[in-house]
């Protein structure tokens, strides 16, 4: 049995576009964090209300998160990772949807 190349294309594009959820979070900085080991990045939802993605994230970071055998501080992750490093770029969400809802539709 083969798989049509049409299938795997789609396959493929589907877990690129796959974030997962961390669960079970109990942090007073993090209220939501997704991940996408495929793409190394990571959007994080801050209790204080902001939207942040995060590119170009070390991909043993977010396997070290996702296969933790004992609980690990998602703040203390984030920062070590995410946010407090060089060569990982940072997108504030909030403010890309403002200004993507302020382009005026072409007609």
């Amino acid at each position: 049995m083969s798989i049509s190349p049409r299938y795997f294309n789609l396959f493929n594009l589907f877990i690129f576009l796959m974030f997962f959820q961390v669960s079970n979070i109990q942090s007073s900085n993090i209220s939501e964090l997704f991940i996408n080991p495929t793409t190394s990045e990571c959007i994080v939802e801050y209790n204080s209300g902001g939207t942040y993605s995060y590119t170009n994230v070390d991909r043993v970071a977010i396997d070290d998160l996702l296969y933790a055998r004992e609980d690990v501080s998602l703040g203390q992750w984030v920062n070590a990772n995410l946010a407090k490093v060089p060569g990982v770029i940072c997108d504030n969400l909030d403010t890309l949807i403002r200004n993507i809802q302020r382009e005026p539709i072409a007609a």
